[in-house]
């Protein structure tokens, strides 16, 4: 999903899930332009999203069926299977390397640094079936992925 903000300034996420519930998340400060974001679909019914960055953005509906097995899975070999009750996540790069990783504020390890090859690609898990914000910083620039990681899913995410 990609979210254009006229303006800098902090952004508010909003779902209405199809029980009517809203959950409302914190995606961080942005500048003016366009914005990468993820929805994960974790309810099958109907979703309705919705962003606030200094201005209310248009609604966008999106039907979510339900789960078939293996349907949500990664089916890339080179990817380890994760352990129940977390989720693997890859981070790969064909321009940048060294790059720190931080997961939910926590910083979690370097890219190229202790057991990790210097070759853009860096894996590690997270807690499943929770929101996380994961964010990639070099040289003063960062790049972050937010959204909910399903236990038993391998998410990957090219920069």
């Amino acid at each position: 999903m990609w979210l254009q903000t006229s303006s800098s300034g902090p952004v508010w996420f909003y779902e209405w899930y199809p029980s009517g519930e809203l959950r409302v998340k914190y995606l961080g400060y942005s500048s003016a332009g366009w914005n990468k974001k993820w929805f994960n679909g974790d309810v099958p019914g109907w979703h309705i999203l919705q962003y606030y960055c200094n201005g209310w953005s248009n609604y966008i509906y999106i039907y979510v069926y339900g789960q078939v097995p293996d349907v949500w899975k990664d089916q890339d070999p080179y990817i380890p299977a994760p352990a129940s009750g977390t989720s693997s996540v890859t981070l790969r790069s064909s321009w940048l390397s060294g790059y720190d990783i931080y997961l939910d504020g926590a910083y979690v390890g370097t890219e190229g640094f202790g057991r990790d090859l210097s070759d853009g690609i860096y894996r590690f898990t997270v807690p499943g079936d929770m929101w996380h914000t994961i964010v990639i910083t070099k040289d003063g620039k960062s790049y972050w992925e937010t959204g909910t990681f399903l236990s038993g899913v391998a998410y990957r995410f090219t920069i």
